[in-house]
Formats: C-alpha cells, structure tokens, sequence
C-alpha cells in the first residue's frame, strides 16, 4: 500500500558578511563551490560535527552535469527520544542502538551556481535552515567570515492579496507600546477588538477569524480590503499578519503572509510503507520544480543568468 506525503521546499540566496561589516552593509553573494570544494577534502567522520547535544552531518553530495546543479544529502542524528518497534502480537519495544548508531533524520538541498540559490527541503525533524546554516559554517571554519541563508521574498504580498478572489481565514497579531493611544486607531474592522483588549490591560493579543470547514463559504471581500490597509498602515503594532487565499477557484489554497512573503514550494512524493523517503528520489523531483521556477526566482533577485 503506497502512501503520499506533501513536502514544503524553500528558496535562499547563499551570502556571506565579513566580520566588521557594519549592519546596514548589504550582503556578499558567496561562492558555495569554494564550500563545496572544501567537503571534498573531507571524510564522512570529518564532515560529522557536534550539533548542539546531537551532531550532524552532510551524508552524500554530488554534481549533476545535465542541469549544471549540486545536490546535497544532509542527516542530523540523534541518539535521544528513540522510537519504539513493535509487532502486531508483541508488546512495542525501544529500539537499541549500539554506541556509534544513531537515529537519522535527513533534508535535501539543491544549489545553483549560477544564480548562487539554494532550494532546501523542509523537515520538522531534521536541520531547518537555521540549522543547515549553523552546519555550513561550522564545516566552513573560517574567523572572518560568516555565511548566511537568506530567504527570498515576494515584493508585492499586499497586492496579491487584493488579488485573491477568495479568502477563508485571517490571523492578525498585534503588541500595543505602554503610552499607545487607543483612541488613536484608526477606523478599520479591527478597530473595536484592538480596543476592547484595554479592558482586560492586554497589550498582546491575536486575532483569528475563519470560515471553519467550509470550502464554499470566503470572507467578506470588502472588509478584508479594509483591514489590509489598516495592516499596511499600522506596521508599528502589527507583529504579523497571515492570509489563507485562492487566487480563483482553479488554484491551490495558499498561506499568504504579508510581512514575509517567502518564495516555497510543496510537492507530493508517494511510496510504499515501510519504506523512507529516498534522497535521490527527492532530488529528481527538486530539480523539475526548480526548473519551473528559475526565471521567476531570475527576477526576484534581480540577477542576470
């Protein structure tokens, strides 16, 4: 019996920053092959460090020549909250492990050298990208500079929003400053429930409102157009905004936030049970989606081929 399993994909720019970089100083695009190259001179055990109370290695890496990318295999292991194994008459029972085994937990990247972009494989537990970030470096080494995964962002979410004829649910978070002024809202739908939180002395708060189950039934178009230019307007008290949309009836149902409008994929992967979910399976898949999305991700970053 096969099963599906959906799978979020997220896309970075690699950057760099020198130690005495200030701030404000924009971020260096960062040749990944010189890291790339750096993993080659290097064993399974020496690309293996200490992750926290965990470590965490990159498993396998290789060059495909066909799309000019590199494919990447990373495994976080852990030897701690091991699961159980059990048969159907047998009482389950915690897996043993010997001393140099390990439970692994693995994501999969893809790099483009040529626009210097990463597409990353999401997986709760395994290295998110902080983590494959924290990775990164510590196989780096170096004292002067530090890398970085930079998420590439959608510039225009407000007005895709707008755009979507159909809008099932709405979450609104907002953090009040001590002197702020509640007479000082401006008119909006939210207005009244900011204010009513004076009454309990709140000053944090989230809002949720949704259609609940129902596929037929949107909320009402005006009134969100009202409360995304309340949002817009009041980014001092707005901490986060996130809109579940459809641009038609035809497409996808897509979580939309407004202040990080991240560029992501999902895509559904199918296998048998009891089987895990191979790299180069994934890979295959990585590439075709990221083949669909180049020329976007082209003038996202506003980068020449």
């Amino acid at each position: 019996m096969a099963i599906t399993r959906k799978v979020k994909f997220e896309y970075f720019e690699v950057v760099y920053k020198l130690n005495d970089d200030q701030d404000q100083q924009p971020d260096r695009l960062f040749d990944f092959l010189r890291w790339i190259k750096k993993a080659q001179g290097l064993s399974l055990e020496g690309r293996t460090f200490d992750y926290y109370n965990e470590r965490a290695r990159l498993e396998k890496f290789y060059y495909n020549d066909v799309n000019d990318y590199w494919l990447l295999n990373f495994v976080r292991l852990r030897e701690t909250n091991i699961p159980l194994i059990g048969k159907v008459d047998q009482e389950a029972e915690p897996i043993e492990l010997d001393d140099d085994e390990f439970i692994g937990e693995d994501v999969s990247m893809l790099y483009d050298p040529k626009l210097k972009i990463v597409m990353l494989q999401r997986n709760i537990h395994s290295l998110g990208p902080s983590g494959i970030e924290r990775y990164l470096n510590l196989l780096w080494g170096s004292k002067e500079e530090e890398i970085y995964l930079r998420p590439i962002y959608f510039p225009n979410s407000f007005e895709k929003a707008r755009n979507s004829k159909i809008c099932r649910k709405m979450i609104v978070r907002f953090a009040l400053p001590d002197n702020f002024n509640e007479s000082s809202i401006e008119d909006s739908p939210l207005k009244p429930i900011i204010q009513s939180f004076g009454k309990f002395n709140g000053i944090v708060g989230e809002i949720i409102i949704s259609v609940g189950q129902s596929k037929k039934e949107n909320l009402h178009r005006e009134t969100i157009h009202e409360t995304l230019e309340f949002i817009e307007n009041n980014r001092e008290i707005i901490k986060k905004a996130q809109l579940t949309i459809k641009k038609d009836e035809e497409t996808e149902v897509e979580i939309l936030d407004l202040f990080e409008d991240k560029l992501y994929d999902y895509l559904i992967f199918t296998l048998p049970n009891r089987q895990s979910l191979a790299c180069e399976y994934v890979f295959q898949k990585m590439i075709e989606k990221y083949q669909e999305r180049r020329s976007e991700i082209i003038k996202l970053v506003k980068r020449d081929e």
